[in-house]
């Protein structure tokens, strides 16, 4: 993983006169011929013009990986000039009529991260690291040591624009207006030890865990081009494993977004939320607020630890989880208090403590609140953000899709929390 706060690398590629030509699946004699000892020079000042053609500022790796003609996912490249997606290098695809026709010359393959001149066909060696920054953006990689010492950093990352941007803390795109809710849930994942360290560290087969690995992976990244990602790969996935029951242009609730991508994951990952009660396990629990009515003159508060104690005393713990997920539900169907979309919202607020004991000690990690936002047609609407514990610098950040700012600790309990996520101390 790349050190943050780091000039971006502008050296130029080298050639690789032994092998210039990288076969990756198509016929050599389709894409060129080895270059001669009498073209090296030829080629170098080739090379060199085309890679002052690389414009950072148009590459954007937050979509799916198909060509943007045939929408084929196989063999794809990524022009460097422009950003387009387009497949192949023979001289009938679609890479090589796109350099032909634009003068575009330079292209990053998504499967292997090796980079050809087209029309040429000559692989573009990267001996001092000049396209590290790219590669790094689609596919970021991690250290055990750089891994461990994530909850420890304290630097400041910069965007190709010199933006300041704190890795694991930013932003992402509310594509369609309402995956607020699946945006905090992502995000909540990657700062849960036990999802994010295991995701960092291990490659997946199947779609669902390579995209949220992918995502986890890029959220964590010091060498973003711009300071927020998209979540459009990782749900265009979740829309098709849910049968469409979670996409970008529904909301729906975080605790059942949560709930149904735990199913989605390992059981390595899963059994770190698994806590019995009451002869019964659990992967949530669900905490009942005292309800609301319209005589009340001052907004009614509880404390969290009084919830737990009474969860605990009907349902005794004979376990313990790793991570201790807590949902409260603020609907209140038959009673009409401050309406949304139909339903009361109880507005209870929540006073929770440094360190929650339920069996063992935890630590507040992540807490997921909404917000009443008034219609313009008289109908309100819920906003879904999360506020995050940086523990390098032990302040906490809330995070409204593209918006990240810091907030006071004393100041969290005046949202309404719906989902908080909690880690047991070791």
């Amino acid at each position: 993983m790349p050190q943050s706060d780091s000039e971006r690398p502008h050296k130029r590629a080298k050639l690789d006169q032994k092998n210039p030509i990288e076969n990756d699946g198509e016929n050599d004699n389709d894409i060129g011929k080895h270059a001669n000892d009498g073209e090296t020079n030829r080629l170098s000042q080739v090379r060199n013009l085309y890679f002052n053609t690389i414009n950072r500022h148009k590459l954007d790796f937050d979509f799916e990986k198909k060509c943007q003609v045939t929408l084929s996912k196989s063999n794809v490249y990524c022009c460097l000039v422009c950003g387009k997606y387009l497949q192949g290098r023979s001289p009938t695809s679609q890479a090589y009529l796109h350099s032909l026709d634009v003068n575009h010359h330079l292209f990053i393959s998504f499967s292997t991260l090796k980079t050809f001149a087209l029309p040429e066909g000559f692989e573009v060696k990267d001996h001092d690291g000049s396209l590290d920054d790219i590669k790094e953006l689609i596919s970021p990689a991690y250290t055990k040591d750089q891994v461990a010492s994530l909850d420890k950093q304290t630097t400041t990352a910069r965007d190709i624009d010199g933006n300041p941007y704190r890795p694991g803390f930013i932003g992402l795109n509310n594509v369609k207006g309402f995956n607020d809710y699946s945006n905090t849930v992502l995000l909540a994942l990657g700062h849960i030890k036990a999802v994010r360290n295991y995701y960092l560290l291990n490659s997946f087969k199947d779609s669902f865990n390579q995209e949220l690995g992918l995502f986890i992976r890029r959220m964590w990244s010091s060498k973003q081009f711009r300071p927020h990602i998209s979540p459009a790969e990782i749900m265009r996935v979740v829309t098709e494993e849910s049968k469409n029951r979670f996409n970008l242009t529904q909301q729906k609730t975080p605790r059942d977004f949560f709930l149904f991508l735990l199913h989605l994951m390992p059981h390595r990952v899963r059994k770190s939320f698994r806590g019995a009660a009451g002869g019964s396990s659990f992967l949530m629990i669900p905490l009942k607020l005292p309800r609301t009515t319209v005589f009340n003159d001052e907004t009614p508060q509880i404390n969290l630890q009084t919830l737990i104690n009474q969860f605990e005393k009907d349902k005794p713990v004979k376990e313990a989880p790793r991570v201790l997920l807590l949902h409260f539900d603020r609907n209140q169907q038959d009673i009409q208090l401050d309406s949304v979309s139909g339903s009361a919202i109880n507005n209870t607020i929540i006073n929770f403590p440094q360190d929650l004991q339920f069996n063992q000690t935890y630590k507040l990690v992540a807490n997921i609140v909404q917000d009443v936002v008034p219609g313009s047609s008289g109908e309100d609407t819920i906003a879904y953000k999360i506020q995050l514990y940086d523990k390098g610098r032990d302040q906490w950040l809330q995070i409204h899709d593209l918006k990240v700012q810091e907030i006071e600790r004393e100041l969290l309990f005046l949202h309404q929390s719906v989902l908080q996520v909690w880690e047991r101390k070791i």
